[in-house]
């Protein structure tokens, strides 16, 4: 969707009342006197303390014990309202109202909803570049098509992503579109209380046929689904991701802040689950690392005992030699005494080639060739 100053009047205003409830102000009650003047509802833990009061209208009742939060510090923990040196448990629920009482509603025409943050322009018309087609993919439109101008009324939705480009503003994945009368908006400002409400009683759509800014409802593709991080449903980097995952995905819309909106996928033939995290190309990395590093391995594995099995023999004493990196009397020095060189061998050679015909020499020779026969055999 783009919303522009098609008349280059100059008459686009844009401004963004931003509240983060995550940047609550923080105080160390554990540190001297840094709680003596607490004024507000406070959210406690073990004396460290978040200041509600600057972002919520709180409406509650203050019906617990009252501490002094220098001197019991410690016993800070829950929500407690305190005044001055005074602090006072709020023991039962209560509730609170998103705060902030100047949201400019002078010279606005168009309020965009983005997370917990809401928008204000002036826009002289919105096109759109694609169309919606309920619970199936949309489509995009070339060219394409003004659904709003500024003398429809003030228009009212919530954008997943919204961007401010020079006199034109850019947003996407925009629902809940919504036509109000100027008689509607306090003047020159209002706060969130009033705001929320005049967004639950907006009941004028802005497109019956639902092609622009449709519904929520008529968006929908399953009505129930549990949202894994990705498909194993678990990440074990200990980098916080799931504490990071739970607070980007699991508001779901107290204190009138905004319900948690985000991309995920899912399975048409699977309404069990979806997921937020899928990348088709990681996926294929992943697969080709775990098929071809085993593969490696294991045919490195195999050539490698191939080698040693044709190249390692195993002697009568039990001894692994190396069939090509030893001579014919390897064995024989082997059973040697240690004491024994290879010098004394070759002199017990030579001795029993020197001696002539007879049985000794024949025995002696016979031997030596069947020491020889079994060496070339082994």
């Amino acid at each position: 969707m783009l919303m522009s100053d098609e008349k280059n009047t100059g008459s686009l205003r844009y401004k963004k009342e931003q509240v983060d409830p995550e940047n609550l102000k923080k105080v160390n009650c554990n540190n001297g006197l840094a709680c003596a003047t607490l004024n507000g509802v406070f959210n406690c833990s073990n004396g460290h303390c978040k200041n509600m009061s600057e972002f919520y209208l709180c409406h509650h009742k203050a019906d617990g014990f009252t501490l002094d939060p220098d001197k019991d510090n410690t016993k800070l923990n829950g929500f407690f309202e305190c005044s001055g040196a005074r602090c006072t448990k709020i023991k039962n629920k209560f509730t609170c109202d998103r705060y902030c009482s100047k949201i400019t509603t002078t010279a606005v025409n168009v309020l965009i909803i983005q997370d917990d943050s809401l928008i204000t322009a002036e826009c002289d018309t919105a096109v759109a570049f694609n169309e919606a087609r309920g619970a199936d993919a949309g489509v995009r439109i070339d060219p394409p098509k003004q659904f709003w101008a500024e003398t429809d009324g003030i228009l009212l939705t919530s954008c997943m992503g919204v961007v401010k480009d020079g006199d034109k503003i850019r947003a996407s994945d925009c629902l809940n579109g919504t036509l109000l009368a100027q008689s509607t908006i306090p003047h020159p400002f209002m706060n969130f209380t009033q705001f929320w409400k005049i967004y639950e009683e907006s009941d004028k759509i802005l497109d019956p046929s639902q092609k622009f800014l449709p519904k929520q409802s008529t968006l929908t593709i399953y009505n129930f689904s549990r949202l894994y991080i990705n498909l194993e449903g678990c990440v074990n980097t200990l980098r916080g991701e799931c504490k990071e995952f739970v607070a980007n995905y699991g508001k779901d819309g107290d204190n009138n802040t905004h319900v948690s909106r985000y991309q995920c996928y899912y399975n048409k033939h699977d309404s069990s689950f979806a997921v937020a995290r899928y990348d088709l190309a990681k996926t294929y990395r992943e697969l080709i690392i775990a098929i071809s590093v085993p593969s490696v391995l294991f045919v490195i594995s195999f050539i490698s005992l191939c080698i040693i099995t044709q190249s390692v023999k195993v002697g009568d004493d039990a001894k692994m030699r190396c069939k090509y990196c030893s001579d014919e009397n390897s064995d024989l020095e082997d059973n040697l005494p240690k004491s024994s060189s290879k010098k004394q061998l070759q002199n017990l050679n030579n001795t029993n080639l020197s001696r002539g015909g007879g049985e000794d020499s024949d025995i002696y020779a016979g031997a030596a060739a069947a020491v020889s026969t079994e060496m070339v055999s082994m």
